[in-house]
């Protein structure tokens, strides 16, 4: 009897952290899918050597202590080719037309590693040059500015927008910004440039009028576009589970 007791309470404790007792809950996940077949998750773990998409290079991040990291490049062979010191606690790269960009990125996240929906606190974007160690590009992104991938000289990206909020006990409300895909050029890098706007503002409505469910929006970064895709955790094909789209958006590439 105590076993069953003990074995109840435990599945409620998990039923409460996956619910509102985990802060995470109330957001939801991205996931970015790169041409070679790669996929960072919320909990892919970037502290292992993971591969660099378009190339045979790996990175990975190591914490030193607290909030110290050091991030490292290296080879097939687990040769050591980059090291950056005071490094963010999360990095991804791509090799883009013979060139190392790197994101680095600082997540709040509880549960999550990073990729949680309204979680990402900043970010610097770079380009490396691995032999001579020479950064020959850098630049910080803003809160929730969730970098993409890099085309032609455009790095594209998304943001969740921001829903109209209310000022001053009522009398004033700041406008919406719907959320929407965009590319900076490196060359004229303050200025955004728009290639698709979504129909909310934050959160899309189905998360909000379903909020039970649990839900990933996906990347999928292609030869020419990139594909955005919600999808909700739910019972399918003969009762099973498993993610389900619920719309689709391809957003093709500037030319």
């Amino acid at each position: 009897m105590i076993k069953n007791i003990m074995t109840f309470s435990s599945i409620i404790m998990l039923l409460l952290m996956l619910t509102g007792c985990n802060p995470d809950a109330e957001h939801f996940e991205y996931e970015i899918a790169y041409p070679s077949g790669k996929v960072i998750t919320g909990i892919t773990n970037l502290s292992e050597p993971f591969p660099i998409e378009g190339s045979e290079l790996q990175m990975y991040t190591e914490r030193i202590k607290d909030a110290d990291y050091t991030m490292y490049i290296q080879n097939e062979d687990g040769e050591v080719l980059y090291t950056a010191n005071g490094a963010l606690p999360v990095n991804r790269g791509q090799v883009v037309d013979e060139e190392l960009w790197i994101c680095g990125e600082s997540w709040s996240c509880v549960h999550y590693r990073q990729l949680l929906d309204a979680m990402l606190k900043y970010g610097t974007l770079y380009r490396i040059d691995v032999s001579t160690g020479e950064i020959t590009f850098k630049e910080t992104l803003r809160e929730n500015e969730l970098f993409l991938t890099i085309n032609e000289g455009r790095c594209y990206f998304y943001h969740r927008g921001k829903a109209s909020e209310e000022e001053l006990f009522g009398l004033m409300a700041t406008a919406a910004q719907n959320a929407e895909i965009y590319y900076r050029d490196i060359s004229d890098w303050e200025r955004t440039h728009s290639v698709y706007t979504f129909d909310y503002a934050g959160t899309p409505q189905e998360i909000v009028e379903n909020s039970s469910h649990h839900y990933i929006l996906g990347f999928s970064v292609q030869a020419d576009k990139i594909a955005v895709a919600l999808y909700s955790f739910e019972q399918i094909h003969g009762g099973e589970w498993g993610y389900a789209p619920v719309w689709s958006v391809d957003t093709p590439f500037a030319e």
